[in-house]
């Protein structure tokens, strides 16, 4: 018996966006539930809200950037240094500057200080959602997390909307193949699924190993040239939101590791940097600058502290902030 052709098209009809909608979902299960990075990003989140939910109130130092800040700032040792209640909120260079930038917007209140740090490659092109910031966005259930905050620093119509929602269910083949292959060959999941969190947000727990010192500041070495010229706009904008509100807003350099041969070069691009930033908003910085040639301090990378490095870092930039009079 023949099927009715009628029958044929519309079961295609209907089975095809059928199968794209259920790959939607499960692929959204898979990245939030399942991808070991993003289980432990989850359990970040949890973290980091529930501190700046019990703090409301009161003025508070939130530290907001990427995985230097997760690994190298130490709540307790700022709030013991500033006598203000201190938050953790980094997490990672991936999640691109928009998505760290829009952490600080929708946790920032008045009184409150906020400590930008984050390394100058994530702001050396033009703004733009990162996927690992539109994943992040989605997990807070803020899309415009990942386009900069509450108002977004960028053009953010449907379009961009819609890329966020499609963006934080599509991992993508590269992410299913390295989770597939780890799992198969039963290799160790993510590197820091084991790492102590705070309640503060911080890092706790390390990885210990060999860092590899940078060569640079920034990822490509070269001349140097202004890096935040695409993103000055953005910056600034984004400064006179947090005053307008009553925050005050600072930055400083991470801690990086440098080689000796390259610390010269490093340290007159931190200068340069830190110069082109303070045109932007108040700094603090370090009669080093942050480039540092003592490998004890860092963990495993060239900007994950060690637990007497976080330390340190954090009763230095305690001492600046209250030196520069951001602390009561």
């Amino acid at each position: 018996m023949k099927t009715p052709l009628l029958s044929t098209s519309l079961f295609r009809a209907l089975a095809i966006p059928a199968c794209g909608v259920l790959a939607f979902a499960l692929g959204g299960l898979y990245i939030r539930y399942l991808n070991p990075a993003n289980k432990v990003r989850m359990r970040q989140i949890h973290i980091k809200e529930a501190a700046v939910a019990r703090t409301r109130g009161a003025p508070r130092l939130l530290v907001c950037g990427d995985s230097s800040v997760a690994f190298g700032m130490d709540p307790a040792v700022l709030t013991k240094t500033t006598g203000m209640p201190a938050i953790n909120l980094g997490y990672t260079a991936g999640c691109g500057a928009l998505a760290l930038l829009g952490v600080g917007d929708y946790a920032a209140e008045s009184g409150d200080t906020l400590v930008l740090s984050i390394v100058p490659g994530i702001v050396s092109k033009a703004p733009a959602p990162e996927p690992e910031g539109r994943v992040l966005a989605m997990m807070y259930g803020r899309p415009r997390i990942a386009a900069g905050g509450r108002e977004p620093l960028i053009p953010y119509g449907v379009t961009e909307h819609l890329r966020t929602y499609s963006g934080a269910c599509a991992p993508g083949f590269r992410l299913l193949l390295n989770d597939a292959g780890r799992f198969a060959l039963r290799m160790p999941g993510f590197r820091y699924e084991d790492c102590a969190i705070d309640d503060w947000g911080y890092y706790s727990g390390k990885v210990i190993r060999t860092p590899t010192p940078a060569e640079d500041i920034l990822p490509v070495q070269g001349a140097w040239h202004p890096v935040l010229t695409a993103w000055s706009p953005a910056l600034k904008e984004f400064v006179s939101r947090m005053r307008s509100r009553g925050v005050q807003i600072v930055y400083t350099l991470p801690w990086i590791y440098c080689s000796k041969e390259a610390h010269a070069r490093a340290a007159a691009h931190a200068k340069a940097f830190m110069d082109e930033m303070s045109d932007i908003m108040p700094v603090v910085e370090e009669p080093d600058l942050g480039i540092k040639l003592d490998a004890e301090l860092f963990s495993d990378t060239d900007v994950h502290l060690t637990v007497e490095g976080a330390r340190e870092r954090s009763r230095i930039l305690g001492k600046m902030l209250k030196t520069a009079g951001m602390t009561p």
